[in-house]
């Protein structure tokens, strides 16, 4: 507790205000990240792909 507390006052009000949304809003913008790196990874191995097929 007094870890965190301690972290709000050094934030500034800001900070603390965006570290509050992304809390309550971390299962959303967590699955968000997950689906864009998973078909990151997807897209670059079959661009990958496709440009060894084309040499």
């Amino acid at each position: 507790m007094f870890f965190i507390q301690t972290m709000r006052m050094m934030a500034g009000p800001y900070l603390c205000n965006l570290m509050d949304i992304y809390y309550a809003h971390q299962d959303i913008l967590n699955l968000i990240v997950f689906i864009l790196g998973t078909i990151w990874i997807v897209y670059k191995r079959f661009y990958k792909n496709s440009i060894a097929a084309d040499k």
